[in-house]
Protein backbone atom coordinates (compact mmCIF):
# COMPACT_ATOMS: atom_id res chain seq x y z
CA UNK A 1 0.00 0.00 0.00
CA UNK A 2 2.67 2.30 1.17
CA UNK A 3 4.36 1.59 -2.73
CA UNK A 4 1.23 2.86 -4.28
CA UNK A 5 0.99 6.04 -2.48
CA UNK A 6 4.53 6.83 -2.89
CA UNK A 7 4.12 5.85 -6.65
CA UNK A 8 0.70 8.46 -6.37
CA UNK A 9 2.44 10.76 -5.08
CA UNK A 10 5.70 10.77 -7.37
CA UNK A 11 3.30 11.06 -10.78
CA UNK A 12 1.69 14.12 -9.07
CA UNK A 13 4.76 15.72 -8.70
CA UNK A 14 6.08 15.01 -11.79
CA UNK A 15 2.52 16.06 -13.77
CA UNK A 16 2.82 19.37 -11.63
CA UNK A 17 6.63 20.27 -12.78
CA UNK A 18 4.96 19.22 -16.35
CA UNK A 19 2.31 21.63 -16.21
CA UNK A 20 4.59 24.26 -14.71
CA UNK A 21 7.10 23.82 -17.79
CA UNK A 22 4.37 23.76 -20.09
CA UNK A 23 2.53 27.10 -18.74
CA UNK A 24 5.54 28.90 -19.80
CA UNK A 25 4.29 31.33 -22.84
CA UNK A 26 6.86 31.96 -25.73
CA UNK A 27 7.68 35.35 -24.61
CA UNK A 28 8.60 33.80 -21.31
CA UNK A 29 10.84 30.80 -22.71
CA UNK A 30 12.67 33.84 -24.28
CA UNK A 31 13.02 36.03 -21.52
CA UNK A 32 14.51 33.08 -19.41
CA UNK A 33 16.73 31.83 -22.45
CA UNK A 34 17.91 35.31 -21.93
CA UNK A 35 18.29 36.09 -18.31
CA UNK A 36 20.40 32.61 -18.51
CA UNK A 37 22.34 34.04 -21.51
CA UNK A 38 23.01 37.19 -19.95
CA UNK A 39 24.79 36.02 -16.75
CA UNK A 40 26.35 33.52 -18.57
CA UNK A 41 28.20 36.69 -19.70
CA UNK A 42 28.76 37.47 -16.48
CA UNK A 43 30.76 34.53 -15.66
CA UNK A 44 27.87 31.90 -13.99
CA UNK A 45 28.88 28.50 -14.95
CA UNK A 46 26.24 25.64 -16.11
CA UNK A 47 26.67 24.31 -12.17
CA UNK A 48 24.89 27.50 -11.11
CA UNK A 49 22.86 28.40 -14.15
CA UNK A 50 21.11 25.12 -14.16
CA UNK A 51 19.49 24.78 -11.09
CA UNK A 52 18.28 28.70 -11.39
CA UNK A 53 16.67 28.02 -14.73
CA UNK A 54 14.95 24.51 -13.88
CA UNK A 55 13.20 26.72 -10.58
CA UNK A 56 12.64 30.15 -12.78
CA UNK A 57 10.92 27.19 -15.24
CA UNK A 58 8.25 26.44 -12.53
CA UNK A 59 7.24 29.85 -11.06
CA UNK A 60 4.40 32.25 -12.51
CA UNK A 61 6.24 34.44 -14.99
CA UNK A 62 2.86 35.21 -16.86
CA UNK A 63 2.14 37.35 -13.20
CA UNK A 64 5.02 39.32 -13.60
CA UNK A 65 5.39 42.19 -16.16
CA UNK A 66 8.28 41.66 -18.94
CA UNK A 67 11.62 43.08 -17.43
CA UNK A 68 14.87 43.78 -18.75
CA UNK A 69 16.82 40.30 -18.41
CA UNK A 70 19.86 42.90 -18.07
CA UNK A 71 18.66 44.33 -15.53
CA UNK A 72 17.81 41.49 -13.76
CA UNK A 73 21.11 39.74 -14.10
CA UNK A 74 23.07 42.53 -13.13
CA UNK A 75 21.23 43.16 -9.83
CA UNK A 76 21.26 39.16 -8.98
CA UNK A 77 24.75 38.70 -10.05
CA UNK A 78 26.22 41.45 -7.33
CA UNK A 79 23.26 41.71 -5.18
CA UNK A 80 23.55 37.16 -4.51
CA UNK A 81 27.04 37.06 -5.34
CA UNK A 82 28.34 36.35 -1.91
CA UNK A 83 25.43 33.70 -0.56
CA UNK A 84 26.37 30.26 -0.03
CA UNK A 85 24.61 27.03 0.36
CA UNK A 86 23.50 24.11 -1.24
CA UNK A 87 23.27 24.54 -5.22
CA UNK A 88 19.33 23.71 -4.78
CA UNK A 89 18.79 26.25 -1.52
CA UNK A 90 20.61 29.06 -3.83
CA UNK A 91 18.92 28.31 -6.89
CA UNK A 92 15.34 28.43 -5.09
CA UNK A 93 16.44 31.83 -3.61
CA UNK A 94 17.47 33.38 -6.88
CA UNK A 95 14.96 32.37 -8.84
CA UNK A 96 12.29 33.64 -6.22
CA UNK A 97 14.54 37.31 -6.31
CA UNK A 98 14.55 37.16 -9.84
CA UNK A 99 10.88 37.57 -10.17
CA UNK A 100 10.34 40.07 -7.03
CA UNK A 101 13.13 41.77 -9.79
CA UNK A 102 10.79 41.78 -12.60
CA UNK A 103 8.30 43.60 -10.43
CA UNK A 104 10.85 45.84 -8.64
CA UNK A 105 12.19 47.19 -12.32
CA UNK A 106 8.99 47.40 -14.07
CA UNK A 107 7.93 49.43 -11.82
CA UNK A 108 10.24 51.93 -11.02
CA UNK A 109 11.11 52.12 -15.15
CA UNK A 110 7.37 52.97 -15.00
CA UNK A 111 7.69 55.86 -12.52
CA UNK A 112 9.94 57.18 -14.61
CA UNK A 113 13.65 56.29 -13.05
CA UNK A 114 16.42 55.41 -15.36
CA UNK A 115 17.83 52.07 -16.48
CA UNK A 116 21.22 52.93 -14.61
CA UNK A 117 19.71 53.68 -11.57
CA UNK A 118 17.27 51.01 -11.91
CA UNK A 119 20.19 48.47 -11.98
CA UNK A 120 22.32 49.61 -9.76
CA UNK A 121 19.54 50.77 -7.38
CA UNK A 122 18.92 46.97 -7.46
CA UNK A 123 21.53 45.37 -7.37
CA UNK A 124 22.48 47.20 -3.95
CA UNK A 125 18.81 46.97 -2.83
CA UNK A 126 18.81 43.03 -3.44
CA UNK A 127 22.00 43.13 -1.52
CA UNK A 128 20.75 44.97 1.38
CA UNK A 129 17.67 42.92 1.45
CA UNK A 130 19.66 39.13 1.54
CA UNK A 131 21.89 40.69 4.38
CA UNK A 132 18.79 41.44 6.73
CA UNK A 133 17.25 38.08 5.61
CA UNK A 134 19.99 36.29 6.48
CA UNK A 135 20.71 38.31 9.61
CA UNK A 136 17.22 37.52 10.58
CA UNK A 137 17.49 33.83 9.81
CA UNK A 138 14.43 34.34 7.19
CA UNK A 139 14.50 32.51 3.82
CA UNK A 140 13.19 32.93 0.30
CA UNK A 141 14.43 29.28 -0.75
CA UNK A 142 10.54 28.52 0.87
CA UNK A 143 8.01 27.16 -0.66
CA UNK A 144 5.50 30.07 0.01
CA UNK A 145 7.85 33.46 0.95
CA UNK A 146 6.02 35.49 3.18
CA UNK A 147 4.23 39.16 2.05
CA UNK A 148 6.45 40.35 4.63
CA UNK A 149 9.74 39.23 2.73
CA UNK A 150 8.35 40.13 -0.53
CA UNK A 151 7.53 43.83 0.79
CA UNK A 152 10.71 44.02 2.62
CA UNK A 153 12.78 43.60 -1.02
CA UNK A 154 11.03 45.63 -2.88
CA UNK A 155 11.28 48.71 -0.53
CA UNK A 156 14.89 47.84 -0.41
CA UNK A 157 15.40 48.04 -4.15
CA UNK A 158 12.89 51.24 -4.40
CA UNK A 159 14.97 52.67 -1.38
CA UNK A 160 17.88 52.11 -3.35
CA UNK A 161 16.77 53.21 -7.04
CA UNK A 162 15.88 56.52 -5.60
CA UNK A 163 19.13 57.17 -4.47
CA UNK A 164 20.53 56.58 -7.41
CA UNK A 165 18.25 58.46 -9.17
CA UNK A 166 19.19 61.11 -7.15
CA UNK A 167 23.19 60.87 -7.64
CA UNK A 168 22.41 60.86 -11.34
CA UNK A 169 20.66 63.81 -10.92
CA UNK A 170 23.31 65.46 -8.91
CA UNK A 171 25.75 64.70 -11.56
CA UNK A 172 23.64 66.04 -14.12
CA UNK A 173 22.89 69.67 -12.55
CA UNK A 174 27.08 69.85 -12.42
CA UNK A 175 27.23 69.42 -15.77
CA UNK A 176 24.29 71.50 -16.81
CA UNK A 177 25.53 74.13 -14.70
CA UNK A 178 29.42 74.04 -16.40
CA UNK A 179 27.01 74.17 -20.19
CA UNK A 180 24.85 77.27 -18.91
CA UNK A 181 28.60 79.05 -18.31
CA UNK A 182 30.05 78.27 -21.41
CA UNK A 183 26.76 80.27 -23.02
CA UNK A 184 24.22 76.64 -23.45
CA UNK A 185 21.35 78.06 -21.67
CA UNK A 186 19.03 75.82 -23.98
CA UNK A 187 19.86 72.57 -21.85
CA UNK A 188 18.74 74.02 -18.67
CA UNK A 189 16.85 72.07 -16.53
CA UNK A 190 16.86 68.73 -18.76
CA UNK A 191 18.91 67.53 -15.45
CA UNK A 192 15.80 66.39 -14.16
CA UNK A 193 15.31 63.72 -16.83
CA UNK A 194 15.82 60.41 -15.63
CA UNK A 195 19.18 58.97 -16.74
CA UNK A 196 19.14 56.87 -20.38
CA UNK A 197 22.83 55.02 -19.81
CA UNK A 198 22.58 51.19 -19.54
CA UNK A 199 23.33 49.60 -16.67
CA UNK A 200 27.30 49.40 -15.45
CA UNK A 201 29.39 46.72 -16.95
Amino acid sequence: MKQVIALVLVLVLTMGILAAEVALSEEDTVFLEELAFQLRNRGWDEEELAPLMEQARHMRWDEAPVADPAVIAFALHYGTSDEEGSPGELATMRARLALELAFSTEEMKRLGYGVQAIAQGSALGLAEAVAQLRAEKKSLGDDAPGTQVRTMVREKISQQVALRQKATDRVGLGSMKQIQVKGRPDFAGSSNRPASAGPAR
